[in-house]
């Protein structure tokens, strides 16, 4: 389902795993029409509790490119977003090569061991190596090893070989790696 104002640009996009006249399963996005249309907020709701809110991300950007993403705190743990529960923490801060668009140099990927706090429990560091063609291909630790690959054939696909070390790509959104083919942001309930 989308909304559009009069202007005819699109203001939000919903996707509903069940009926349409209920929240329950609900994926909401909201775009700024002064950032040039980029996401700017992300909102998940309970499969089961209509209208109930589990998770809220908020995006920042730099013209095009993804800044920053912080993400709203259950500050009393209940696994539900409550209007009254205003602490957001980051989830990622990104750096982008200057005057291109999607060039991401690096990340700090921010893990929570506790689901109320606003103080991460680590903070990683990665670098992106991209292939000729503009795809990531290579993330690589503050230290320079390879962490994490991408290797796919000329369609796409996925191959499960490389002539990297560290693991394939399928592990690493577990670390906070959501870029995927051109550096760009792949949510995993949009690409259902």
């Amino acid at each position: 389902m989308y909304t559009w104002n009069p202007r005819d640009q699109m203001t939000k996009a919903e996707k509903f795993t069940g009926t349409s006249d209920t929240y329950a399963g609900k994926v909401e996005y909201e775009y700024c029409l002064s950032c040039d249309g980029a996401l700017s907020k992300r909102r998940e709701y309970s499969t089961s509790q209509s209208g109930n809110i589990i998770e809220e991300r908020r995006y920042e950007y730099d013209g095009l490119n993804l800044l920053r993403v912080d993400q709203r705190v259950d500050t009393d743990g209940d696994g539900v977003i409550e209007a009254g529960e205003t602490a957001w923490r980051h989830v990622e801060v990104n750096s982008h090569r200057p005057g291109a668009l999607g060039a991401e140099l690096g990340k700090r990927a921010y893990l929570y061991a506790n689901g109320q706090s606003t103080t991460p429990s680590s903070t990683t560091d990665y670098a992106y190596v991209y292939d000729p063609v503009g795809n990531v291909w290579v993330i690589l630790s503050d230290m320079g090893e390879e962490v994490y690959w991408f290797s796919q054939d000329a369609f796409g696909n996925e191959l499960s070989i490389s002539p990297f070390a560290g693991t394939s790509w399928s592990t690493a959104r577990n670390a906070g790696i959501t870029e995927h083919q051109t550096g760009k942001w792949i949510d995993p309930h949009y690409a259902e």
